[in-house]
């Protein structure tokens, strides 16, 4: 994850963001580590910052649920 991270710059373009996973597109998932909740945010790897970053789950379970329906 570290070099997933590193890799895409985050840290950088989106400060807060963790990411942890891409839907194999243009985009990836990470944790708003910013919010205590850490809710998870989508967000745009061409043209990456924290105002594109747009939350879709309060957590993994809450992800996985929406991504099934």
């Amino acid at each position: 994850m570290a070099d997933f991270n590193r890799e895409y710059e985050v840290e950088k373009y989106a400060p807060g963001i963790l990411l942890f996973a891409s839907d194999g597109g243009g985009e990836g998932y990470g944790f708003d580590t910013e919010d205590t909740a850490m809710p998870i945010v989508r967000i745009p790897f061409i043209g990456m910052d924290r105002q594109s970053a747009e939350t879709i789950a309060r957590d993994l379970a809450d992800l996985f649920a929406r991504l099934a329906d």
